[in-house]
């Protein structure tokens, strides 16, 4: 055994390889889940109306303002309807999208249905598939490396064992 040349890093090259085809199988469905979701929300023309109907109550609330007439929103901007209250201090600016929504546009309510994948999505992490990816290509940079290490040394099988 000590005459094999850098033989931890080879062992953590087939360690990669054994676990690979099992952490590509739980990362594929992750990212398969969220990019549906993105598609869902990209393609859903009745969750695109909400979305113009929330602009456009800005837009009127913000008439004479230097944010007139924006042409979008940040969508952070959702999580804060429930703060903007009107002059009764009762009704919220989401009670009033709630309402105006449900009497002139009731067909835009049905947009969750067109989201099938939404809540899938969301209870990933971005920040944990992300280190997976990067901890995955990482280390495929090691094997790459460890292969230009070991040129297809006569009697060595690491690069017919890495394919």
């Amino acid at each position: 055994m000590c005459e094999i040349k850098r033989l931890h890093p080879r062992l953590e090259c087939l360690s990669f390889r054994v676990r690979f085809q099992d952490e590509l199988d739980e990362l594929v469905p992750v990212v398969s889940a969220v990019v549906s979701a993105c598609r869902e929300l990209k393609m859903s023309t009745r969750f695109h109306k909400l979305l113009e109907i929330v602009l456009m109550m800005g837009n009127y609330m913000n008439a004479g303002s230097r944010n007139q007439q924006s042409y979008g929103f940040e969508l952070n901007y959702l999580t804060k309807l429930s703060h903007t209250r009107a002059s009764d201090q009762k009704t919220t600016l989401l009670h009033f999208l709630a309402s105006t929504v449900e009497s002139k546009y009731p067909d835009v309510l049905e947009f969750p249905k067109d989201l099938r994948n939404i809540e899938e999505a969301a209870k990933l992490s971005e920040e944990v598939v992300q280190k997976q990816m990067r901890v995955m290509e990482t280390t495929l940079g090691k094997i790459e490396s460890e292969l230009q290490h070991h040129k297809k040394d006569s009697g060595d099988k690491f690069h017919e064992k890495m394919k």
